[in-house]
């Protein structure tokens, strides 16, 4: 499970929601483990069965007011129940002081206090987004990234076997490179995976021969793009002859990728078969199928039909 900490929490959103800690500095280095946010209006009213210790705290004048209607038993025992738990921070917003009782506990236990003069809708909606993105399932693959068509198309392959040369050809021909070598592949959501280049290479691709190229000065802006979906999976191998390959195109893969599936597509590769085209083309063939028209299949149902029209003149025919 990937976590920051509330040091790089602060450090990352300090010049768009002016955070500050306000007591407990000592728990700088607590880990934030979900992208989801509490309002903390029943906590502050001393109800704590929806209490979720996984998620960041958020309060503001509401929830002062309704701390400040408790008695001094029950303003002890929220704050108690705040301090010894789990949850990375609390932050208050809309430029509301802390209680002064839970500034004192939270300097004692390391606990982190944070505080914004942002309204505390706009806290929550950049929250979410941030953590959603960093704290967001990874993984890397070896390969070439770019968007054909509008389809996010990852081919990868055995070195050497043309995955550079192909992709070069394919944004010579108007198409748009994401990522040479090294992809990182992250999950958002349920369903959905976003693939990127590393920052380091971005926009850099090595051909053998050529040495190291840049696609940006070479081909202009338009010629790129930070991020996509991986929508498609082209994997090059190496023809062999005594293997048996789908000549029709019925059989469907798939490849995995953090829980997800994704449509795959073995090319075999030799010197008389043209890459880039092959490509193009099983983008062109995926966006049919995505929208119900699959070729295949309209060719079987069109063969069937002609071998069972054949049969019955045969036999009108014979009598």
């Amino acid at each position: 499970m990937r976590s920051i900490t509330v040091e790089k929490l602060l450090r990352d959103n300090r010049e768009d929601l002016h955070l500050r800690f306000s007591a407990g500095r000592a728990g700088k280095d607590r880990p934030i483990t979900s992208p989801r946010i509490q309002k903390s209006a029943l906590l502050f009213a001393g109800i704590f069965r929806s209490f979720n210790e996984e998620r960041i705290q958020v309060a503001s004048e509401a929830e002062r007011l309704f701390f400040g209607s408790l008695v001094e038993a029950k303003k002890r025992e929220v704050v108690e129940r705040l301090v010894s738990s789990r949850v990375p921070c609390i932050i208050f917003a809309d430029g509301v002081k802390p209680p002064a009782e839970l500034k004192k506990a939270a300097s004692e236990r390391g606990f982190p206090v944070l505080t914004t003069p942002v309204d505390i809708s706009t806290v929550i909606e950049k929250l979410v987004g941030y953590l959603s993105l960093e704290l967001a399932e990874r993984t890397k693959v070896h390969g070439v990234f770019l968007d054909v068509y509008g389809v996010g198309v990852l081919i990868t392959g055995e070195s050497g076997i043309g995955k550079s040369e192909c992709a070069l050809d394919l944004i010579a021909k108007g198409h748009r490179f994401i990522a040479d070598d090294v992809i990182e592949i992250e999950k958002r959501g349920r369903g959905t995976l976003i693939g990127r280049g590393d920052d380091v290479i971005k926009n850099y691709m090595e051909i053998r021969g050529l040495g190291i190229i840049n696609i940006r000065d070479l081909f202009g802006l338009s010629s790129i793009v930070e991020s996509k979906s991986v929508d498609l999976v082209i994997e090059f191998e190496y023809w062999d002859s005594a293997k048996e390959y789908d000549r029709i195109g019925l059989e469907t893969e798939e490849r995995e990728f953090l829980g997800i599936r994704v449509p795959s597509i073995k090319i075999p590769v030799s010197p008389a078969r043209n890459l880039s085209t092959l490509v193009e083309v099983a983008v062109r063939n995926h966006i049919l199928k995505q929208s119900g028209v699959n070729s295949a299949e309209k060719f079987i149902r069109r063969h069937t039909k002609a071998l069972l029209e054949r049969k019955k003149n045969r036999r009108k025919g014979e009598k």
